[in-house]
């Protein structure tokens, strides 16, 4: 089983690639997990297809040191 997490913002092109992404990934070999900063359409496709779902604060910059603090709690 392959465990993924997906940490990403909920704007434009970002979610319909979401979208896509979680439509047509297979579910038997791969675990699924969004972190977003708020809920989005992207939740509901995630809800659907039984994907996790968590919402963290995510800085609208990159920041490598609070990114990791963030995961952590997770």
């Amino acid at each position: 089983m392959i465990k993924v997490l997906h940490v990403t913002e909920c704007l434009g092109g970002v979610e319909t690639y979401l979208h896509l992404l979680a439509s047509h990934i297979n579910d038997e070999n791969i675990s699924f997990h969004f972190a977003l900063p708020k809920q989005c359409s992207v939740s509901a496709v995630a809800d659907a297809r039984n994907f996790g779902v968590s919402y963290l604060p995510i800085p609208r910059k990159l920041d490598p040191v609070n990114d990791l603090k963030a995961a952590r709690r997770w």
